[in-house]
């Protein structure tokens, strides 16, 4: 496959998920002429922010920021709009409405009637861990994973999803400790533990050259001004450095399943 004439189509479960993750290769996508479209499951209204704000008075910023976003990928987006389950908040999770208490036939259906008007040959999600263990991200990959393996009549040729090396992770647990700070306690909460994080790099099926597409995905992160404007360790970084330190963006080529032998450059191309 070329990526001329096709089309990719990414699910996330957060507002800012897909320019804080794989925001490069779907700008990537975009300059090589696919069609990308963004699926964003949930409101993110239980996100931080650094403002007293209501739940609803959030989610609707967040919905602003994120067209900004799709804007500076040059993607289309679509947003479902769930309920943020948030992450460690039983209460916020404990809503009926939040996307980890949905049932999941009713997910899969939404994201099957997507797949079936935008008939995409890829799709992309998060990884069955969630990254970093996020109860919406985990549900968001068993949500996909089941939508793309049961869609009908038109079925995607590929679904992979979006993965860090633990090679990688490994030494920005090095680096934080250097600085004095705990790893098992990182991000806006400390309730991130950068040590369970990570596939390993043997994994890995698919690597995409991100270098040119740096600028776009910094000013995709820096619509999510309620999110911080981007992760700490890219947000202040020029795009130059960037591109030295964070060439590529990984994932883990699930539909067909990937060998580990398989090095592909692209969601279109390889193998």
């Amino acid at each position: 496959m070329n990526g001329s004439g096709k089309r990719l189509l990414a699910v996330m479960a957060h507002p800012d998920d897909e320019s804080f993750g794989p925001g490069g290769a779907l700008a990537a996508a975009v300059a090589s002429g696919a069609e990308v479209h963004l699926i964003t499951m949930t409101d993110g209204a239980a996100g931080t922010t650094d403002e007293e704000m209501e739940p609803a008075e959030l989610a609707e910023r967040r919905a602003d920021e994120l067209r900004c976003a799709a804007a500076s990928l040059g993607v289309t987006l679509h947003h479902l709009s769930h309920r943020d389950s948030g992450f460690h908040d039983p209460i916020v999770g404990s809503h009926p409405d939040a996307l980890i208490n949905v049932p999941l036939e009713r997910l899969v259906e939404e994201l099957q009637s997507v797949i079936q008007e935008f008939r995409p040959h890829v799709v992309m999600t998060h990884d069955e861990t969630g990254g970093y263990g996020h109860p919406d991200h985990v549900r968001c990959h068993e949500v996909t994973r089941t939508a793309v393996e049961s869609a009908v009549p038109w079925q995607p040729a590929r679904l992979y999803c979006d993965v860090t090396s633990d090679r990688w992770m490994r030494v920005a647990v090095r680096a934080i400790k250097l600085f004095g700070r705990d790893p098992t306690r990182v991000g806006a909460n400390n309730d991130v533990d950068l040590t369970k994080i990570g596939v390993p790099a043997s994994s890995i099926t698919t690597r995409i050259d991100v270098r040119p597409h740096w600028a776009s995905k910094k000013a995709a992160a820096a619509c999510h001004r309620s999110q911080g404007g981007g992760p700490p360790h890219t947000k202040h970084l020029p795009v130059w450095m960037l591109r030295i330190l964070f060439p590529r963006e990984t994932f883990v080529r699930l539909l067909p399943p990937g060998s580990s032998t398989l090095r592909e450059t692209s969601f279109f191309g390889g193998p």
